[in-house]
């Protein structure tokens, strides 16, 4: 029994020594989050050679539940903070309250083509569009034309976003065309002068695109998704993006997100469309 006790004893020291040194960290989630967190790994490896940091995309929901079901996944990029029944299933899983912190702030941006007129929406604007409440942009200050909407299939974060701080929770209408990516509206916002689209910012980006001025309601004042407008609380669609892990980060996944964090780290996020949660200098 003492031989076998002293076996026991060693594998699990073992195997607990191997957590404790473990250089490796692999990351699913959010696609919107994607590129800048690949360009900060490759910052921190270069900077700490002997980590290794794999990154898969997919989308938030898809990272939350691999992260609940036990798979080998360290973080999730997420476009949203955890539901109250994604923390009590993660808490029940582990034993343990899962860890999540922002690590930037994202605007949703309203996209249409760069001949459409219309300039400034309201949130108002937005649930009659999307709810094909006013089909035609004569409704809006625009040309008499049909309104062909745009949005993120319903699985993703930035959709429920979308839905539950822009729509008001109200349901999409039967125009509404669902895609899986910004990336799939952009020829369609590109080429035709009766869409309307939204994602990041940084989508736009060197593009023939316009950027939609919005406002919470008719009377108020409209803002561009700036970083300006972002941090002094002004743009009314801005969220944060979270990094999640399944408990408090210890050995280098805690480095390494404490130093996404770091000044050096949160300026590089100005590159991407995104932007800093901390001061940068």
């Amino acid at each position: 029994m003492k031989a076998k006790a002293a076996l026991f004893c060693f594998v699990f020291l073992t195997a607990l020594n191997s957590i404790a040194q473990k250089n490796s960290i692999k990351i699913v989630g959010s696609e919107i989050m994607r590129p800048f967190i690949q360009k900060l790994a490759d910052v921190y490896m270069k900077k700490n050679p002997k980590v290794k940091i794999i990154i898969d995309g997919g989308h938030t929901n898809v990272g939350i539940l691999q992260l609940s079901a036990g798979t080998d996944v360290d973080l999730v990029m997420s476009s949203r903070s955890l539901r109250e029944y994604e923390l009590i299933q993660l808490n029940l899983r582990n034993g343990f309250p899962p860890y999540q912190i922002p690590v930037a702030m994202s605007c949703l941006a309203i996209f249409v083509h760069p001949s459409n007129p219309v300039k400034a929406l309201s949130f108002e604007d937005l649930i009659k569009i999307y709810a094909d409440e006013a089909p035609n942009w004569k409704d809006f200050g625009g040309a008499d034309a049909p309104i062909k909407p745009y949005s993120l299939s319903s699985y993703r974060g930035t959709f429920l976003y979308f839905k539950k701080n822009i729509l008001d929770g109200r349901r999409l209408g039967n125009n509404v065309i669902e895609v899986d990516s910004t990336d799939l509206m952009l020829p369609e916002l590109i080429k035709n002068p009766s869409t309307i689209g939204y994602g990041s910012p940084d989508y736009a980006k060197n593009k023939p695109i316009k950027v939609c001025a919005i406002k919470t309601h008719k009377d108020s004042t409209a803002y561009l998704p700036t970083y300006e407008n972002a941090v002094n609380g002004h743009y009314p669609a801005t969220r944060n993006l979270f990094l999640i892990c399944r408990e408090q980060p210890t050995g280098v996944l805690r480095d390494f997100m404490q130093w996404v964090l770091t000044p050096e780290a949160q300026k590089l996020l100005l590159d991407f469309g995104v932007f800093p949660v901390r001061p940068v200098d």
